[in-house]
């Protein structure tokens, strides 16, 4: 009887991730790091993601640090996402949704009329959360067959403390940098059930406990009247990785096993430009970040390759002026872009496609919320793959107050 149990646990493990239908959030997440959050912000997000050469004297800008100089106030700014997927695969298919707090920053203008600014804040870098259900069906040499069900759980990530200034060295010439600290974990729960007249469970858990530190560079330049060069590097350095690996069944008693390491987050860079018409603020962005050599998890049933993000935005900019009608004052963004994501799984390439429109709405004094739904699609129904339909629901509130004034200065 033992010997059957064995093989039947072996035969489950062995069947890996095919055929797998999820429950909770993105399938894609199951991959490294899981899914990496390029940018936070519900305003430059309405833009589909293009933020690194958008200028602005209201929006919390940490994807190019130069651009918290141009802040006029001091703000403080939180947010909330809610995700709504809908999953399918060549036989099921289901809905599924998640939420949660997007993010906590503060950036304080310590010289409006030198452009000086620090910035301190808390912000999602990757997020895992997937449940995977897989029917299974294993048929042994005696030609006996067993059913059961294989569960895949994961969840956590990772999260970015960051600490930074920027400044305007020249005349529209920015610079900024940014310190961060990448910290989290992320668990894996295998679990394999049988149901038929050998009944019994094997579950086994993987934990990887990440941290290290980080600098993010970023410049912003005018050359002329009203168009804006943006660019930014981001250097990690190596991240500690701790492992933990628990295993537990009817046939074995618990057993756990540690080891530490490390791994090397690739690093990441982007250009991006914008150009203001009038009313009419046209953008565009460019991000990569090499995974080719990334080795967390690592399988024989997908690759690492660079992640790369092409995004367009158009504004249709609100009127600042006090007596303008609040329809005039709205900002109304529109956006869309192209995702190579970071993982090729087999000879499939996973691709992420979306569109978003948002919304800043002036409230009382220099507050405002900002509000943007992205609709987009990724993945693939072939070989046994899953395609996401996606929804997003990116909210952020942010307050502005004057706390600092203006140095008088003679010269």
């Amino acid at each position: 009887m033992l010997n059957k149990k064995y093989l039947i646990i072996i035969t489950v493990l062995l069947a890996g991730l095919s055929n797998l239908y999820s429950q909770g959030g993105s399938n894609y997440s199951i991959f490294g790091i899981g899914d990496v959050s390029v940018n936070n912000s519900a305003y430059f997000n309405g833009l589909g993601g293009t933020s690194v050469g958008v200028k602005s004297d209201k929006q919390i800008n940490v994807l190019n640090p130069a651009l918290l100089a141009p802040l006029k106030t001091t703000r403080l700014q939180t947010g909330y996402l809610f995700n709504q997927n809908y999953v399918s695969s060549e036989s099921s298919s289901l809905f599924q949704n998640n939420g949660k707090v997007n993010g906590l920053n503060a950036v304080f203008a310590l010289d409006t009329s030198m452009d000086i600014a620090v910035t301190f804040g808390l912000n999602p870098y990757s997020s895992v959360n997937y449940y995977i259900s897989n029917p299974v069906s294993v048929t042994l040499d005696t030609n006996e067959t067993y059913t059961g069900r294989a569960n895949y759980l994961g969840l956590g990530g990772l999260s970015e403390l960051q600490f930074g200034i920027a400044g305007k060295v020249f005349k529209d010439f920015y610079l900024g940098l940014i310190a961060s600290y990448k910290f989290g974990k992320i668990q894996t729960i295998n679990t394999v059930t049988i149901y038929d007249q050998y009944s019994f469970y094997s579950t086994s858990e993987k934990i990887n406990k990440m941290s290290g530190a980080g600098l993010k560079m970023g410049m912003y330049y005018e050359p002329i009247t009203n168009l804006g060069i943006g660019a930014f590097y981001n250097h990690n350095f190596k991240m500690t990785n701790d492992l933990e690996y628990k295993y537990g069944s009817q046939l074995l008693y618990d057993t756990s096993i540690t080891s530490s390491g490390e791994i090397e987050l690739p690093s990441s860079f982007g250009v991006g430009a914008s150009y203001k018409s009038g009313k009419f603020l046209f953008a565009m962005d460019y991000l990569n970040q090499d995974f080719s050599n990334f080795d967390l998890n690592k399988s024989s049933k997908f690759t690492y390759q660079p992640l790369t993000q092409i995004s367009f935005g158009f504004s249709r900019l609100g009127n600042p002026g006090f007596t303008a009608e609040y329809l005039d004052k709205i900002t109304y963004n529109f956006g869309f872009g192209y995702k190579s994501l970071y993982y090729k799984v087999g000879e499939d390439l996973i691709s992420d496609k979306y569109l978003s429109i948002g919304l800043e709405l002036p409230i009382a004094g220099n507050s405002l919320i900002n509000t943007t739904f992205v609709f987009g699609t990724r993945g693939t129904t072939n070989n046994k793959l899953v395609q996401e339909y996606y929804g997003k629901l990116y909210i952020d509130f942010s307050i502005g107050e004057t706390w600092f004034k203006p140095f008088i200065r003679e010269y």
